[in-house]
């Protein structure tokens, strides 16, 4: 049996680890799995313990679409502590372990029956209180691979990113909670001395390496759990939101797990038809400016010219790109003389930009500008979905998206994730980025239901950033129009601004007040709504003066959250969640303002994205409790993005669903502190065979 010898034959670099020491170490009981008996014995610690962190060492960040050209398993081991200083470390597979009759290099291959009683034991068993870090990813893999369906009780990485007071990567944590700060230092060693195509592939590591590494892992989760249960025992609210967000994340793990189908053949048509409409686009577009085009290539051809041997050097360019900026920037403002504004010349490069906002400000008066606004989204929908998606499909035609929660320091990319607010967040693919207008919608129509007899049902919350600042501020003018239950709120305001009939009001100008409305919560001054709407300086300061006389408590309160923010440093959504705010009485003007901004829009933010949570945490509980009309095809959650739920729905179940969904949970959040703010909550609902050809629903 493997013990604390293995520490000593892992030598630690004194000078380069300050806390991972052979004293701080010495006390450590880590132990590896080598027999049944040992497996067993852990059994029975758990079992009297009630209580395990747990982690696993995978062979990569994908347990849906990862593929091995190797021998070997996605799993490498599992590790379990049940208090300080005590770790276990159980072996799943390994090198060490491969033979002709192991080509997986299963470590139980002869016991895999009793290995499985035992996972499914510890991981299912509501008798035991789970703990993990980032234990969302854990569980995807132990789902993939072992077929038993993990429960949490406590993700201590939720719980450091709700209090913000330090990263919450493992590895930083241990520096500031625990003794085994650095003791990733000799993995890290040994993985630089690796081929980067071998680097993080823990099948081949040394075995001492794993095991020290992996119960350092599982030991420093089990002692962040004592620090952050000691938090939120002292803080009810904070403990509220933290089981709110553990519900979530559990929830996620379901639709992460299960995925959201992908229509293929429609993918690969998709694919000819972008490229085909790009290529009708390019030559129209070089067809506007031929000549000038023309003059470029020579003047290439001619900069590309050796003038040793009058040949063209092969490194050189020398026809034009219509994807690069500089070719761009030279045809527009060099050949086609079209005029410079200086508020868009780089101060670096002296540069003139050709960016969206430029190409939108030249687009009415010079058309070779609309046509490469045009070319650009083409080449978005082909880039960022169309080609980017198969990668992330699975056998069945699933992708799984990974939703974040909470931000994040994610140690394997090294870098944050996720955002501040706790606005939801995804990657892998992103969903949030996929169109929802115009012709990107036909991105939207490769997302279809689970089933022949299903639907994709898209269930939103109309406004809910605005009836969120109208919980906020509580203005009478505010909660009057949304306790009627109907109506447009932009269209509204336009009308008022206006003093004008809502029916006479113009899209035009529905949508200048659409977007002064959310420029002024999230802090845009009359520059910025006269840069965004094109109306004047003038006109931008007098809409605003004008909508904050109309909702006068408005401007009361976000006057106040800035007060609040300044005094105290930190401002706190109506769920709890508090954003730190150092910089909010700072000498420095743009930081200082920048933080006042977000004094106000974090906590819209926070709590619209956390009544959103809520919500889906309910209709997760009241789905896996609901008599399907097909046990075989049962309907369930496929994604959320921003404010809208989306499902897979037998079309037998559909009106019970889509009527106790919007009316009894969405609508009615059974939050005291929710409905003790008055604001009336509205769902939309919109059904269709594919997530982009959707028919709402009419209520009165």
């Amino acid at each position: 049996m493997m013990t604390q010898s293995i520490l000593s034959e892992t030598p630690v670099d004194a000078s380069t680890v300050k806390r991972w020491t052979e004293d701080s170490i010495k006390d450590l009981t880590y132990r590896v799995v080598e027999t049944r008996a040992d497996l067993e014995e852990l059994w029975a610690e758990i079992r009297a313990k009630k209580k395990v962190a747990c982690d696993i060492e995978a062979r990569s960040t994908d347990p849906y679409t990862a593929t091995y050209t190797r021998p070997g398993f996605p799993v490498v081991s599992i590790q379990f502590s049940t208090g300080p200083r005590t770790a276990w470390f159980l072996p799943i597979s390994h090198f060490d372990f491969l033979a002709d009759d192991n080509p997986h290099g299963l470590f139980w291959q002869s016991d895999s029956i009793y290995l499985y009683d035992f996972l499914k034991d510890i991981f299912e068993n509501k008798e035991y209180f789970i703990i993990g870090h980032n234990f969302k990813f854990d569980s995807k893999f132990i789902a993939q691979y072992f077929d038993i369906k993990p429960k949490l009780d406590f993700d201590t990485m939720l719980g450091f990113g709700l209090f913000q007071d330090t990263s919450n990567g493992l590895k930083k944590l241990a520096w500031q909670y625990s003794d085994l700060g650095g003791y990733e230092a000799e993995q890290d060693r040994y993985t630089h001395t690796l081929p980067v195509s071998e680097q993080y592939d823990m099948f081949y590591y040394p075995m001492d390496n794993l095991v020290l590494y992996g119960c350092a892992d599982v030991d420093v989760t089990y002692r962040l759990f004592n620090v952050l249960n000691e938090k939120l025992t002292t803080d009810p609210q904070m403990l509220k939101l933290f089981t709110i967000l553990t519900r979530a994340s559990k929830a996620f793990l379901d639709i992460e797990h299960e995925g959201i189908k992908i229509n293929k053949s429609y993918l690969n048509q998709l694919e000819i038809d972008i490229k085909l409409e790009m290529s009708a686009v390019e030559a129209e577009f070089y067809q506007m400016a031929y000549n000038e085009i023309q003059e470029m290539e020579a003047d290439m051809i001619k900069a590309a010219t050796s003038l040793k041997t009058g040949k063209i050097l092969k490194t050189k360019i020398i026809k034009f790109n219509i994807a690069s900026n500089d070719h761009i920037g030279v045809l527009f403002f060099e050949k086609l003389k079209i005029p410079t504004n200086p508020k868009f010349v780089s101060a670096k490069t002296k540069k003139h930009s050709v960016g969206k906002a430029v190409l939108q400000a030249l687009k009415s008066d010079y058309p070779i500008a609309a046509k490469l606004l045009v070319h650009r989204t083409l080449a978005k929908q082909l880039s960022s979905f169309v080609e980017s998606y198969p990668k992330f499909i699975d056998v069945n035609d699933r992708i799984h998206p990974d939703y974040k929660l909470i931000r994040y320091y994610n140690e394997t990319e090294e870098k944050e994730q996720g955002t501040v607010t706790g606005r939801l967040s995804c990657q892998k693919p992103n969903l949030q980025q996929v169109p929802s207008r115009g012709d990107g919608k036909r991105i939207k129509k490769l997302f279809i239901p689970d089933y022949d007899d299903h639907y994709l049902v898209d269930m939103d919350y109309a406004g809910i950033e605005l009836r969120v600042m109208a919980m906020h501020c509580q203005d009478e003018n505010m909660k009057n129009f949304f306790a009627a239950g109907k109506g447009d709120f932009h269209r509204f305001v336009a009308a008022k601004i206006h003093k004008s009939k809502e029916e006479s009001i113009t899209d035009a100008q529905r949508a200048v007040a659409k977007t002064t409305v959310f420029a002024v919560l999230y802090g845009a001054g009359p520059s910025k709504i006269s840069d965004t709407t094109g109306m004047s300086y003038k006109d931008a300061q007098k809409f605003i003066e004008d909508y904050f006389r109309l909702f006068p408590a408005l401007k009361g309160w976000i006057n106040k959250q800035k007060v609040f923010a300044q005094k105290h440093l930190f401002v706190k959504s109506l769920f709890g969640r508090v954003r730190n705010l150092p910089e909010a009485n700072s000498n420095n003007t743009y930081l200082m303002e920048r933080s006042l901004r977000q004094a106000v829009n974090s906590v819209v933010q926070s709590d619209a994205s956390d009544l959103t949570l809520y919500s889906l945490i309910r209709i997760h509980k009241y789905l896996n409790s609901f008599k399907n009309y097909d046990i075989n095809r049962p309907t369930r959650l496929r994604g959320s993005v921003h404010d809208s739920i989306l499902l897979s729905v037998h079309d037998r179940n559909l009106d019970e669903i889509i009527e106790h969904v919007k009316v009894n949970i969405l609508e009615n959040p059974t939050l005291d502190f929710i409905k003790k703010c008055g604001i009336l909550l509205k769902a939309d609902v919109s059904v269709g065979k594919n997530w982009g050809e959707q028919e709402k629903l009419v209520y009165e």
